[in-house]
């Protein structure tokens, strides 16, 4: 009885200890020491300074030297289970190679699993993120990269890209097949979903913030299915890219819905480099797109809206919903000023050179034509048509005048003692020029519909009206006002 009594006594003791003195994390510099005999495995303990690294939710791996040994491969464990891993912010492209993989996790002082990048970084091993995992530049002023070219997979979460404004922006590289199914965020950086096998099909929604950009990448090897063809890609502010291949075919991609959440978004189509010899670039949404108010959408193309078998076939751009977005005007006809357009988006035809408001047809997203434009603004008519001013436009005296929506460029100048209505609230700056356009009616209605005054990021519009209206006010262009709300 008194042994049995000491024993938990003692169980008791070192229980308490365990709990009083938890796991240290442990960070183990890679020094290359081996280089001398052409050893480059982790298990030399001449490439650790002489302490080989524990696979441990507690450690850290670091290479902090640019002059030692640029290849390393991972021989300890399968898979060697880490915390961190950082590349110094002055350090050269090194590459982890070898058989055996990486597994992120969480430590238990509970901090999340991070890769701080340098420039030009690879990994060349199987990667599981079995915790939520941030990826991200090391700090102000230096720029990161990583390729990641075998997989990429687990439970956890991946950010690519810091929020902080000050840090540049963090370049990931996927050319293997990615497992993961959690969110994938992008903040201030770029992820490629690139080569043949590149593809994250398992994951349902991307998140995509202010400087972030998900590139759809077929230059280094085609895939007609990157992500799910159900997946959701919000964009607050960031960019959806698609990359074309470099041959007839072209490239092709689908998704689910494309949700414009916050900020200024952008969904583009590039082209081949020599338009010649490369097919079309093709993104297709299955379900309309969903908006948040305060949210601007730029579609970006060339040719945008053409034939897939135009000439040259690489000049064609193509940006479709299966379910056509909501569209404000008149209704018209292909070629006429009633068109409807979508009012809080514009477009970009790089063939034709200068932001304007779109449509959705047949054949997806494009720009209207110079038809479709009304260059009259009449005082006391009230219509249905996209009306374009260039110049100066006197007279509006009335309160009937109404629009569907307007473009202003140049040193336009919209004037009068009346009121002037932007039935779908959306006006237009245009790309930058000489002169800033205003509008000097005496009241700018929008009814209820959310204004909209939209354009290039360094364009800006002189607003000298009281402006009225119950849907909000959202403006991406330098907005002066010298009327009033």
């Amino acid at each position: 009885m008194p042994v049995r009594f000491s024993l938990t006594r003692s169980l008791l003791a070192l229980a308490i200890a365990a709990i009083a003195c938890p796991a240290h994390a442990q960070t183990y510099t890679w020094t290359g020491g081996g280089q001398s005999t052409g050893n480059t495995f982790w298990n030399a303990p001449a490439n650790w300074g002489g302490t080989l690294p524990v696979s441990s939710i507690d450690t850290t791996i670091a290479y902090v030297s640019s002059s030692v040994n640029f290849t390393s491969n991972q021989n300890i464990a399968n898979p060697f289970v880490l915390n961190s891993l950082t590349f110094g912010q002055f350090v050269a492209p090194f590459s982890i190679v070898g058989s055996n993989g990486l597994d992120f996790r969480t430590s238990s002082a509970g901090v999340t699993p991070t890769i701080v990048l340098t420039d030009g970084q690879n990994i060349n091993v199987p990667v599981t993120f079995t915790n939520d995992t941030a990826i991200t530049s090391p700090g102000p002023g230096v720029q990161g990269s990583v390729m990641f070219n075998s997989t990429v997979g687990g439970p956890g979460a991946l950010t690519v890209g810091s929020t902080t404004s000050t840090t540049k922006s963090t370049t990931v590289i996927m050319n293997g097949v990615v497992g993961l199914t959690a969110t994938i965020t992008i903040n201030r950086g770029n992820l490629f979903l690139s080569g043949a096998d590149g593809a994250a099909t398992g994951v349902s929604s991307f998140a995509v913030n202010q400087n972030g950009i998900l590139t759809l990448s077929d230059n280094s090897g085609s895939n007609s299915n990157r992500i799910a063809n159900t997946a959701t890609v919000t964009l607050n502010g960031g960019t959806l890219r698609l990359t074309p291949a470099e041959t007839m075919a072209g490239s092709s991609e689908t998704v689910g819905t494309i949700a414009f959440g916050t900020g200024l978004s952008t969904v583009e189509a590039l082209r081949g480099s020599n338009p010649s010899t490369t097919g079309p670039s093709v993104i297709i949404a299955t379900n309309a797109p969903t908006r948040t108010a305060g949210s601007i959408v730029d579609y970006l193309g060339f040719n945008l809206g053409a034939a897939l078998n135009a000439t040259p076939i690489g000049g064609v751009s193509r940006i479709q919903y299966g379910i056509s977005p909501t569209m404000i005007g008149g209704g018209g006809a292909d070629g006429t000023t009633t068109i409807s357009i979508l009012p809080q988006a514009v477009g970009k035809d790089f063939s034709v050179g200068s932001h304007d408001f779109v449509t959705h047809g047949t054949n997806g997203i494009r720009v209207l034509t110079s038809a479709e434009y009304s260059t009259g603004l009449p005082d006391g008519v009230t219509s249905d048509d996209n009306v374009r001013v260039s110049s100066t436009v006197g007279g509006l005296n009335s309160a009937t005048t109404a629009v569907n929506a307007l473009k202003v460029s140049g040193n336009a100048k919209v004037n009068g003692t009346g009121t002037l209505t932007i039935r779908s609230g959306a006006i237009l700056v245009g790309d930058s020029g000489s002169g800033t356009p205003q509008i000097n009616v005496s009241t700018l209605a929008f009814g209820g519909r959310e204004a909209m005054f939209m354009g290039q990021l360094n364009t800006s519009v002189l607003v000298q009206s009281v402006i009225t209206g119950t849907g909000g006010l959202t403006s991406n262009v330098s907005l002066v006002l010298g009327g009033g709300l």
